[in-house]
């Protein structure tokens, strides 16, 4: 499938050489192209579908631009012999059946849709009805839950506090105040990324430049809970005592060895950065990053908290002079009006995505260290977490392997060693709290893990919860750094098309067969026709972690 929406079928026989078994010819061909499918290109055109035979039509460039108008998915269309592919199912005795299956995407199409990806998981009504919503119903698994990840619903709200709300409370164009500043800030950085011998006159420059982000994406593609890392050197560099970036960019303008452009881009840069605009919203971010959002982008670093930047520079400028450089004064009130928006939003959004989740809560009353080290007192006393294990035991009553009443006297026992365990003199560590708790129990009692499994049960699912866990994020960022030109383009179908082979092998899928059909697979969909490159591209399980994208090369195509 192009990224235009056209569809592509292949001809039999193109998808494997000939060092693979017959089995596994007829398995793929049957599946990936049928023989009773001639080779066609589908268009869609309005609500009409014409199939032309692939002979007939005109090479023509592909084009990057999305259509802005779909058409409406018919149902008709999954009738149609174009839409069918062949494929095998095993019964539970072995026996292989052929299947007709049809390939196009409806909400009604659930076998062959990603379930890696909730994107056609909503209906009509905006119910979510996911693959965990599924199972709950088919299973009567009422102690299933899809809970987000709280870092990447933080950063969610960081980047929707930037778009202003219009009157009907729907979200509006983004903050002109935030995107000048984006604006700004990528400017900054374009410049000197250019530069190794500019990079090194400034404080903390080339650190910067060398993490990991900044090595796949462009600044601001990366996530929001990271403009914390891109705002820090320029605030180090713009400081009364330390303003190396208004000298160096100085010192480019008048410089006559540089060339006229870089010359009149770096006095340009440099009359843009010296605006009170500029400087007193980068303050404000500064502040608000650092202040109030770094312990929580940033919980496991620790690093030091800086002072309120944005009073020193308000304090530092009154006289229209920042340091030893002359600004162009703004309006100060707009500033703040904006400044204060932002926040009002910022707090709209906390509150519309951080909604009160009784789950979790009474988990947390249960299970939370910092919450059991701020209560230890009270943990001991009898009437401790009976209500929150009520609750408990009702929502995971249906459990496999949990017996609800048996967790309740292994709640009464183990609240007394907790209470101790607490008050003791050991420094606890949130990351290793019940690790080394259990590990102090076991050198006591060798089946405390089986005497008390329906507690460590409930403690796992805490613990495995991805709410709970800041490692969600780092991992989830992880796959959005590699951002090259094939990747971009790599679709939901063509991930669905890598899986179905990868479901048709039973070899492990690090094995050399199992490579060689994905990559022959993959290569077909990366035609050059369509200017899709799988030089650049690999599947994400191969991906290791110091993998740099290699330079992009261009292969003539001929017209």
């Amino acid at each position: 499938m192009t990224s235009n929406g056209t569809v592509i079928s292949l001809e039999e026989g193109t998808l494997l050489e000939d060092n693979v078994n017959e089995i596994e010819i007829e398995t793929i061909n049957d599946n990936s192209s049928p023989s009773s499918i001639p080779s066609s290109r589908i268009l869609t055109d309005q609500n009409k579908i014409i199939s032309i035979p692939v002979e007939k039509v005109i090479r023509t460039e592909s084009t990057f631009k999305r259509a802005r108008h779909s058409a409406t998915y018919q149902r008709s269309w999954k009738q149609k012999e174009e839409a069918m592919y062949k494929t095998y199912e095993f019964d539970l005795f072995g026996v292989r059946t052929e299947k007709i299956i049809c390939w196009l995407y409806s909400t009604d199409n659930i076998s062959m849709r990603c379930r890696l990806c909730e994107k056609y998981t909503k209906a009509k009504n905006r119910v979510h009805n996911g693959v965990i919503e599924k199972l709950r119903q088919k299973l009567d698994g009422e102690c299933m839950e899809s809970s987000p990840c709280v870092a990447h619903t933080f950063s969610l709200v960081g980047s929707q506090a930037a778009y202003s709300l219009t009157d009907d409370n729907k979200i509006g164009p983004i903050s002109p105040s935030v995107s000048k500043l984006e604006l700004s800030i990528s400017k900054i950085y374009n410049y000197f990324s250019r530069s190794s011998s500019c990079q090194t006159k400034l404080k903390n420059w080339h650190r910067f430049f060398e993490q990991p982000e900044l090595r796949f994406k462009r600044l601001f593609d990366i996530r929001w809970s990271c403009i914390r890392d891109s705002i820090k050197p320029i605030i180090e560099n713009i400081q009364p005592n330390s303003q190396a970036l208004f000298i160096v960019l100085e010192e480019i303008s008048a410089d006559w060895m540089c060339s006229s452009t870089d010359r009149e881009t770096a006095s340009e840069l440099r009359k843009q950065l010296l605006r009170d605009e500029f400087l007193f919203i980068i303050h404000f971010h500064h502040d608000l990053h650092e202040c109030v959002l770094g312990p929580v982008t940033k919980i496991e670093q620790q690093p030091p908290m800086w002072g309120s930047s944005l009073s020193n520079y308000i304090r530092e400028s009154k006289k229209h002079f920042y340091g030893q450089f002359k600004i162009e004064p703004a309006d100060r009130k707009k500033l703040s009006r904006e400044c204060f928006d932002h926040i009002e939003r910022l707090l709209q959004e906390l509150d519309r995505r951080f909604i009160k989740y009784p789950l979790l809560e009474n988990l947390s009353i249960s299970f939370d260290p910092n919450y059991l080290m701020d209560h230890k007192e009270i943990v001991d006393q009898p009437e401790y977490g009976r209500k929150v294990l009520n609750y408990l035991r009702e929502k995971y009553k249906n459990l496999p392997s949990f017996d609800k009443t048996a967790v309740h006297a292994e709640w009464e026992l183990i609240k007394i060693p907790l209470a101790e365990y607490l008050k003791g003199s050991i420094t606890h560590t949130r990351k290793h709290f019940w690790k080394s708790f259990i590990l102090f129990k076991q050198t006591i009692n060798e089946r405390f893990i089986e005497q008390f499994k329906n507690i460590v049960m409930l403690l796992s699912i805490y613990l495995l919860s991805a709410s709970n866990s800041a490692e969600c994020e780092r991992g989830f960022s992880a796959a959005n750094r590699v951002q090259t030109n094939g990747r971009s383009r790599l679709m939901v179908e063509t991930l669905d098309v890598l899986l179905n082979v990868r479901l048709l092998l039973t070899d492990e899928i690090r094995s050399e067969r199992c490579q060689f059909v994905a990559e022959k697979a993959f290569e077909s969909w990366n035609d050059y026709e369509s200017k899709r490159r799988y030089t650049r591209t690999k599947l994400l399980i191969d991906v290791a972690d110091d993998y740099e994208p290699a330079t992009q090369k261009y292969r003539p195509i001929q017209k």
